[in-house]
């Protein structure tokens, strides 16, 4: 009975423990942001923050584009490479593979180095959850 007793309040307190998908995205984006953020600058941009927005149920990527691509006409020009780059990106990833699953969406937004206010790209990217 003893036994019984303690696995069920064991049970209760792992279930009680879960966090909904939603907290968890936003504790990560925290998390990630918190100890990455800026990140290091690769393929001319760097991440400056990521937030969960859970009314639109998204993960939010501000970033910035430097040097070469700190361009409006070099934007319009890679637009397409840059929109499949990030969608193939987050399709390969693993880790982001239970928020595809659960419908999240990837929203970037990206500014300019010399001109903060100028936004230079912005693109929502949803994901087909894979098998």
């Amino acid at each position: 009975m003893k036994t019984i007793l303690c696995a069920a309040v064991m049970l209760l307190l792992v279930a009680g423990c879960r966090e909904n998908i939603e907290k968890r995205a936003a504790r990560e984006a925290d998390e990630y942001t918190r100890r990455n953020c800026p990140t290091p600058v690769a393929n001319y941009s760097r991440t400056d923050s990521v937030k969960f927005d859970p009314t639109a149920r998204a993960f939010v990527y501000y970033s910035t584009f430097v040097e070469r691509f700190d361009s409006e006409a070099k934007v319009a020009q890679y637009r397409t490479r840059i929109s499949e780059g990030l969608h193939n990106e987050i399709a390969a990833r693993a880790s982001m593979k239970k928020y595809v699953d659960a419908g999240i969406c990837f929203v970037y937004i990206v500014r300019s180095e010399r001109h903060p206010d100028k936004v230079l790209y912005q693109d929502t990217i949803r994901v087909e959850p894979r098998e």
